[in-house]
């Protein structure tokens, strides 16, 4: 959800980002398990100052899987972090947005 985020925002694919290369596997300098995250937290540092502390962390929150507990969809714990760490963050960004249309 958080590279989902990301592209959106910013209207490009994350295997597009140009300092995506830099995470590849230096023996066989092609993507391994760990570039899309680090190319994905390196772009999603830009985003609180493009467009605030509410989108950047939701989208961090949700590249790092980061809510209080174990994610468990069937929880209503996790879901009403998830709520309140994500949905609300993003809502409140997409009213602002609006607004400035």
């Amino acid at each position: 959800m958080g590279v989902f985020l990301l592209e959106l925002v910013y209207g490009d694919e994350l295997e597009n980002q140009p300092w995506r290369a830099e995470y590849f596997s230096n023996a066989t300098n092609v993507a391994n398990e760990a570039t899309d995250l680090c190319t994905a937290l390196r772009w999603q540092k830009r985003v609180e100052g493009e467009f605030g502390y509410g989108l950047a962390d939701a989208i961090r929150r949700c590249i790092l899987c980061s809510f209080d507990g174990t994610p468990n969809l069937e929880s209503r714990a996790f879901m009403q972090a998830v709520m309140e760490g994500v949905v609300k963050p993003v809502e409140d960004f997409l009213m602002a947005w609006s607004r400035g249309m």
